[in-house]
């Protein structure tokens, strides 16, 4: 088991954190449907830059959580990386009542982001288009590995199937050796600091 971090003494020594200063997204609210890694990199982005951030997470809790590293207290250090500065509720979206009190988060919220598979959210009636009509000021971002049309959006695209259809791992390794998965996720971090940009674009 790891030693958790002291997180409140490491923000007390940071030279680098002004609190006198306000932070860029400092007031806006984000509903947070994302898991693993992509989305939730973008919404702990949005998280660090001062915005209120609720995750939500299905009843059994979001994939990462049974993910180690893990710390004494027995809960994933890979999650707490991931969530960092996020509230987090469990709720089933099929349930009328859990359906509802999401769709009053939604109608106040400024962001809401997502990495189900594209028409995911649509059939749990939380379809883009339908919320930006119901709520015009809201940004919606959706983040996929192939896109939300076309003949591979349906695809799944785990880190490791990324790497290997865009030609990373054919370029990493030996020059003899077979391909080579990168070993950080850097294609599921490079689509959530993607996303994070681009909510951030639309906010300013």
């Amino acid at each position: 088991m790891m030693t958790e971090p002291k997180y409140d003494e490491l923000e007390e020594n940071n030279p680098h954190l002004d609190k006198d200063k306000p932070y860029p997204l400092s007031g806006l609210l984000v509903v947070d449907f994302t898991h693993v890694l992509s989305g939730p990199t973008c919404t702990r982005m949005l998280a660090d830059a001062g915005a209120r951030v609720i995750h939500i997470e299905r009843k059994t809790g979001d994939d990462t959580r049974h993910m180690g590293p893990y710390i004494e207290d027995g809960s994933s250090e890979y999650f707490r990386i991931c969530n960092a500065g996020k509230e987090s509720i469990a709720l089933d979206l099929k349930d009328p009542k859990d359906h509802a009190l999401v769709e009053k988060m939604i109608a106040k919220a400024d962001v809401v982001v997502e990495n189900f598979r594209p028409g995911l959210m649509k059939r749990l009636g939380f379809g883009t288009d339908e919320m930006v009509k119901k709520y015009p000021k809201l940004i919606f971002a959706s983040i996929s590995g192939f896109g939300q049309y076309g003949p591979w959006s349906k695809q799944a695209a785990y880190d490791t199937i990324v790497q290997a259809v865009s030609g990373l791992m054919d370029a990493t390794g030996t020059p003899d050796g077979k391909p080579t998965r990168v070993g950080t996720s850097v294609s599921d971090v490079v689509a959530g600091i993607m996303g994070y940009s681009a909510d951030c674009t639309r906010c300013s």
